[in-house]
């Protein structure tokens, strides 16, 4: 039966996949040629000619078309193979061999009135292969109740471009480019949206969209390889998200890109942090960095070199004569290594007297000296804030590759001296560490430019949470002069002031703190996209239980743990795999601590910190891994680096 000639609907006992493909060719999408026929019927087909020209064209690609693939509520993406290379009739015996056995290890809905399919086709040499996923355009989408008012689903295609590997979307590889596809800056963008349009003339829209596959071969042109129903929405939580956002308050900007800071962040911002932040766009409005989104913390991609911020005020209590910069070679001045040193010497000696004599007087004071308390802790924050932007981004780009030191790592040298202000989130609410690691290696400026490029990015930590630790300090008196203990921190400055003078009714405190907490509860149950590009989330959404792999391959029960607090309370068995939300560099310190040796993150990049520090630690990992913090606590998995995949091991 050639793909040319089957029309959907013609063959009742076609599976969906070769369907799909039958009638994209029949209305004259460019689907490369083939043949397809019953998994079970392979030896009636063998002597077929059309097969025997196919494979006398070239190579062919077999591929699996089971009964339960791209359907509607169920897409069965991953589970059936696809075999290249194959140039006679013995190896397309071989690959249905495999198909065959592969499909045995998954229990397929039923379906009795569909068999399980092979597709032959001839093999497209691959540049790139490209995954879109095409979502409804409000004049497509269906009336339906369930779904969300049609003004807040414009249409929106996502891309995801790969290189021309078989494997490119079943593999761990991260893909070349993510986001709108309009945005996509390939030669071969003008073809593909010339194709996905005609996709959408030919095939119509679905509730939640269509997945739509395409290979770019070495001339440019575009084939369809496979189309078929989205089974969910692409971004299912937008809706809540936009409207948690708005009840917050805020406004989703609708130019430029936005992450979600979940490496910092995993979890939703405290009232007071939240606060924080709108407080400092407004006192340093050049920054434009950190912006609160429905309870959670996103960051702008791109921050201007220079011109962030106004020089900051000096500090009378900087020693001119000390500048490390007199220390530094010419040239170098304005390098790693000298900025490294002016943190090292100059900023956070002056960033830590800030904190103790703020720290002494939050200690005696009474109600009434809290508003020059909170205005003395708010702007050593600011300070903090002028010294990152001014001194050690522009001194922090200069990036490459290291060999990791395991004697003295990088990841954790100096913390030892910080673990008093080192938060277990970066928020005003969190509590610190509180203890002190062994000795650490304090150790000199490296005399590496790129070594001291890293340190600088570990080392902004110590200056962050010296710049945060004097506003929870003053918070933590507010506590205990309003008797509202932590709950104080779902109140601004202003209101403790209020609360600590009794300026409030109690009621009208009890009541707001309630909504606050309401609303940060709320805020977890979001699904925050991980960015969000002119005002619209954008990526399509990662593979499930896949991740950037680093070091060796693990085995070991799950130890889910939400974050460094949890991590603290139940600390993990060095055999266990812990799974975290994001990995943090306090995290770092007490993974390194209780001698853990596999980690998987469901946040988590190439370029994330989280990478330096399992490379430096020598830890197993896989980061970005979506789905791993659903598993059950004690599930026993192999982490599986070879193939960046993490996978539930049988029990019996």
């Amino acid at each position: 039966m050639p793909l040319s000639r089957l029309i959907d609907g013609a063959h009742p006992l076609m599976a969906p996949k070769a369907a799909g493909l039958a009638r994209a060719a029949a209305a004259g999408l460019p689907v490369p040629d083939g043949v397809t026929f019953p998994l079970a019927e392979l030896a009636l087909h063998l002597g077929d000619p059309r097969l025997g020209r196919l494979l006398a064209a070239g190579p062919v690609i077999v591929r699996s078309a089971l009964a339960f693939e791209d359907r509607e509520g169920h897409s069965g993406a991953g589970l059936g193979i696809s075999v290249g290379g194959v140039r006679d009739l013995d190896g397309v015996r071989e690959a249905v061999a495999a198909i065959d056995l592969a499909r045995r290890e998954y229990v397929a809905p039923a379906d009795a009135g569909v068999d399980d399919h092979v597709i032959v086709q001839h093999e497209v040499a691959a540049a790139a292969r490209v995954v879109v996923a095409c979502e409804p355009a409000p004049d497509e989408l269906p009336a339906r109740n369930d779904l969300p008012a049609r003004d807040d689903l414009p249409q929106r295609d996502y891309l995801e471009e790969y290189d021309g590997s078989i494997d490119a979307f079943a593999g761990a590889q991260a893909p070349r480019y993510t986001g709108p596809a309009a945005a996509w800056a390939s030669p071969a963008a003008e073809a593909t949206a010339a194709v996905l349009a005609r996709v959408r003339a030919s095939f119509g829209m679905p509730a939640h969209g269509l997945d739509v596959e395409l290979v770019v071969d070495h001339d440019g042109d575009v084939q369809l390889v496979q189309v078929r129903p989205l089974g969910a929405p692409l971004h299912p939580g937008w809706p809540a998200f936009v409207a948690a956002v708005r009840r917050h308050g805020d406004e989703i900007p609708t130019q430029g890109t936005l992450v979600l800071d979940v490496e910092h962040n995993p979890d939703p911002l405290s009232f007071a942090h939240a606060w924080l932040v709108r407080w400092l766009a407004v006192q340093r409005p050049q920054t434009g960095g950190l912006v609160p989104l429905g309870g959670w913390l996103y960051t702008r991609v791109l921050i201007r070199d220079l011109d962030l911020a106004p020089d900051p005020a000096p500090d009378p209590a900087r020693d001119p004569a000390r500048d490390p910069a007199d220390t530094i070679a010419a040239g170098e001045r304005d390098g790693p290594r000298a900025a490294l040193h002016r943190l090292q010497r100059v900023e956070l000696p002056a960033a830590r007297r800030r904190l103790d004599a703020i720290a002494a007087a939050s200690a005696t004071a009474d109600a009434d000296g809290l508003t020059e308390l909170f205005a003395h802790a708010l702007a050593a924050f600011v300070a903090m804030i002028d010294v990152y932007v001014t001194v050690l981004i522009p001194a922090g780009r200069h990036h490459r590759a290291l060999v990791p030191d395991t004697a003295d790592p990088l990841c954790l040298r100096g913390r030892g001296d910080m673990l008093d202000v080192l938060p277990l989130a970066w928020d005003v609410a969190a509590p610190t560490l509180g203890e002190r690691l062994p000795e650490s290696g304090e150790g000199v400026v490296p005399d590496d430019d790129g070594a001291a490029a890293t340190l600088l990015r570990e080392w902004d930590d110590h200056l962050f949470a010296l710049g945060l630790a004097p506003v929870r300090a003053v918070y933590n008196r507010a506590a205990v002069l309003s008797g509202l203990g932590d709950d104080v921190f779902h109140l601004a400055p202003d209101e403790c002031v209020d609360a600590a003078r009794g300026r409030i009714d109690i009621a009208a405190i009890t009541s707001r703190i309630r909504e606050r907490t309401a609303a940060r509860t709320e805020a977890a149950e979001l699904h925050p996209p991980g960015r969000i590009v002119d005002g619209e989330p954008a990526g399509v959404v990662r593979q499930w239980l896949r991740g950037l792999p680093i070091g060796p391959s693990m085995r070991g029960p799950i130890a889910q743990r939400t974050g460094l607090q949890h991590l603290r309370a139940e600390p993990p068995a060095p055999t266990d795999i812990v799974v975290l939300p994001a990995l943090t560099a306090p995290a770092a310190v007490v993974l390194h601590q209780l001698g853990v040796r596999a980690i998987c993150c469901e946040h988590g990049g190439a370029m994330s910190h989280a990478a330096l520090i399992a490379r430096e630690l020598q830890l197993s990992a896989l980061l970005g891994c979506r789905g791993c913090t659903t598993l059950a606590d004690g599930t026993l998995v192999e982490l599986d680096t070879h193939r960046g995949a993490l996978r539930v091991m049988p029990t019996r």
